[in-house]
Formats: structure tokens, sequence, C-alpha cells
């Protein structure tokens, strides 16, 4: 369920249009040294209209919520991919590797006549996950922290000093994705891996709320749970004149003062990783052994998946590609909520073509 927030004044819609995309691709595909080396690039642009979303009405109105079309959505992008065999012998060493770069720009155009923003998810404490015209779909929303012409933190009481109205505070979309496949073989036995990588792009993890709540997060260890004094912070006073001026803060705080200080922006963090995706042994059974059986091509292999991740060093708490159970209906990404990550797994298949 999203919120409709309206700084205009709001109407019903009682008809609606159907979405519309319009899409251009340009792009080429080139092979060099025999098709040994492979290239090939992609740019899109695209322009989404008349999305269809549900949302939710003042109480007064009699309904609960309505279907609307709102917005229009431009992406623009590239997409990369580069491959290398060096080595390509059947029946001898073969190596092989690929990667691939994408990069998306998302832009918010317009929401509706009636408002310039649509909060898609709300976290009940001052931190939301909105549309809004000019930035990015998904952006997250909350009070920000304040700081001196210099950069040092401000504060008051020994802890941090933040905004009063929300503003934004990140956004779902990757800075870029991109991937690395490498495949090495001689003769029959083939080895294969896979790595994936996602830099920025923020996500609210509530798994960072309950564990630094409850004490049990690597966090809560600042300061060794004694009074510290927040490094470079400094107080601001307002001078008649109307003049602010800063001076080093002296008042200590405690870690968990600190930590649950009110402000769940805190809780949005870094969803960038890179991640060992998959790994897979394969051996390809000899065609004169398979012939004798009548069956065509057979191989037998063993495989691994999500064997390793690197997260951002401020992510100690959860898997960013993990999304909230409810939310994916809603068009809600970027909100992780406490479930069970997913697992790594171990397996043997044996494939046969007759």
């Amino acid at each position: 369920m999203v919120k409709l927030v309206s700084r205009k004044e709001t109407k019903l819609v009682t008809w609606l249009k159907p979405e519309l995309t319009t899409t251009l691709e340009l792009g080429f595909d080139a092979g060099f040294f025999g098709d040994k080396l492979t290239l090939a690039y992609t740019y899109y642009a695209s322009n989404h209209n008349n999305q269809i979303v549900t949302v939710s009405l003042p109480t007064t109105s009699g309904f609960g919520n309505t279907s609307k079309n709102v917005g229009q959505i431009t992406n623009k992008g590239h997409e990369v991919s580069l491959n290398y065999k060096p080595f390509s012998n059947p029946k001898g060493f073969r190596f092989e590797i690929g990667v691939n770069f994408a990069k998306n720009t998302n832009k918010v155009v317009k929401i509706s006549d009636e408002t310039d923003e649509l909060v898609m998810y709300d976290t009940g404490r001052g931190v939301t996950l909105v549309a809004e015209e000019g930035k990015p779909y998904g952006t997250w929303k909350g009070q920000i922290a304040t700081f001196d012409p210099s950069g040092n933190p401000i504060v008051a009481g020994g802890l941090p000093v933040y905004s009063a109205i929300a503003g934004p505070i990140g956004n779902v979309q990757p800075d870029w994705m991109g991937g690395l496949t490498s495949r090495i073989g001689y003769k029959n036995l083939s080895l294969n891996v896979l790595f994936d990588v996602r830099k920025g792009g923020q996500i609210f993890s509530t798994t960072k709320f309950y564990t630094e709540f409850n004490g049990t997060a690597s966090t809560t260890l600042i300061g060794d749970r004694k009074p510290f004094i927040i490094p470079n912070s400094v107080v601001a006073t307002t001078e008649a004149n109307g003049n602010v001026t800063y001076a080093p803060n002296t008042v200590p705080t405690l870690a968990n003062a600190y930590i649950d200080d009110g402000n769940w922006g805190r809780n949005v963090i870094d969803g960038g990783f890179i991640k060992l995706r998959d790994v897979g042994l394969t051996y390809d059974i000899p065609v004169s052994f398979t012939n004798s059986l009548r069956m065509g091509r057979a191989s037998i292999g063993l495989y691994a998946r999500n064997l390793k991740f690197w997260l951002d060093k401020n992510n100690t708490f959860a898997d960013p590609e993990v999304n909230g159970p409810g939310t994916v209906a809603q068009n809600v990404i970027g909100v992780e909520s406490s479930q069970t990550p997913p697992s790594r797994s171990f397996g043997f298949n044996l494939n046969i073509q007759f």
C-alpha cells in the first residue's frame, strides 16, 4: 500500500489510462582476433507514462484506497560486455573470461497534477521511501545530520543535531552493477566461477535497528560501552546579532544513547556488495561411453551457490539483496525486514541427452 502525499488540492481519478512505455536502443557487437575478443555495447533511453498504482485515500472519503495513473519516469543507461578466449582447444586447455557492466540513470519527471511526491513505504518513525519529482525513483527521506562549515558534526547534549524537516538521505538505485565470469577447462573437465557486483544504492535495515536495540550488534561496542565524545563534534551557539559560532564539544555520551537517538535514518545503509554467486565443477562423460549406452551427451557435476559475499564496511547486519515480505507487490524495494537471508547451498547434478 502506498500513500499519496499531496501538496495541492487532491481529487479522485475515475478514469484510468493504459500504461505506456517508449524505448530507444542503440548498440553494436564487435569481434577481434578471430572472435577471441568480443565486445557488445548498448545505450538505451526509456520513458514510462501513466503507471497504475494503488494510493491511499483520506478516511473521510469513505474508501480506503483507489487506483490512479501517476508518474512519468525516465531511464537512461549503458550496458557493456567484454569476453576474451585466449585458449579454446576443445580437446585440450580452455580458458574464457567475461566481464559486464551496467549503469542506469533514473529520474521521476512527474507524479500527477495533484502532487509531486508519492510515499511508497513508511517506517512509521520519520523515514519514508518516496517517488518525488526531480529525484530517482525510490528516494529515502528522513532527518539529515547537521555539520559546521568545516564538516564537523554539530551536537547538543553530546548527541547529533538533525534537521527539523525531512530531506533526501539516499536512494535504492545502485550507482552501477557488474559481473565477472570465468571458465577454465582441460579435456573433459571444466570449472566455472561467477561473481556479481553492485555499487551503491541504500537499503533500510530493520536487522540493524533490532540488533543495536538489544545490544548484540558490533556497533554497540563504540567507546567500549564507556562514555565517549563524538569525534570532532562541535556545539553551535547563536549570538545576539544572529551570527552562529562553533566550539569543541566537551559533553560525552554512551553507545546506546548515540545509536538510539531517535533518528531512524541511521538504519538506511549502503546496499552494495560483491558476491561469489556460483562455482561449478563439471565432467563431460566421453562420447564413446555414452554412445555405447545409446545416449547423447552426458555430464556430471558439483556446484555451490552463495559461497561468500563482501559488503560495505558499514553493513555488518544483513544481505542487501533480501527484500522484505509483502513489499514486492507494492513496487517497494530496498527494505530489509529481519527475514532469514538466502542460504549457502551445495549440490550434485547429472545431465543426460537422448
